[in-house]
């Protein structure tokens, strides 16, 4: 079961890598070419190809535009760790997962299901639960008792 969880988790990582690097190469061309035409705003300015109230105000355009971008880098850098770090969090709640739900108090296992379920239905004397990801992939594998499903 652990195993085919953390294999799960390696090909997920792999492919959020994959986008995030996408992401990352085109939000890094974004600032390069906001970069590029601030330097070019300038140079045709002090060439009197521009006005000085042209110039200022594409300037504080394209700056306004290059720090957007420089903030979802930067956002991308925190989720690409946090990814990984959340991952790892799921597997060890997994595996604890029946003594912690057993040690706590009502409100906290009230609390610790909403987290897990979006639905509960009563059906024929059953309860049919409706897990929210990524708990879905775990309630999966524990019903057909093979994690590589």
């Amino acid at each position: 079961m652990r195993d085919w969880l953390i294999q799960a988790l390696k090909e997920s990582h792999r492919e959020e890598t994959a986008y995030h690097q996408e992401a990352t190469q085109r939000l890094e061309e974004a600032h390069r070419r906001f970069t590029g035409r601030i330097e070019q705003v300038y140079l045709d300015k002090l060439d009197g190809k521009v006005s000085e109230r042209f110039w200022l105000e594409k300037t504080r355009e394209w700056e306004a535009e290059r720090d957007r971008v420089l903030d979802k880098l930067r956002a991308y850098d925190g989720a690409s760790d946090r990814y990984h770090e959340d991952g790892v969090r799921l597997l060890e709640l997994a595996s604890r997962a029946y003594d912690l739900y057993s040690k706590q108090s009502a409100e906290q296992k009230n609390k610790f299901l909403r987290i897990m379920l979006s639905n509960c239905m009563l059906q024929g004397g059953s309860l049919h639960p409706t897990y929210k990801k990524p708990f879905d992939i775990l309630a999966r594998g524990v019903e057909s008792r093979n994690w590589g499903e």
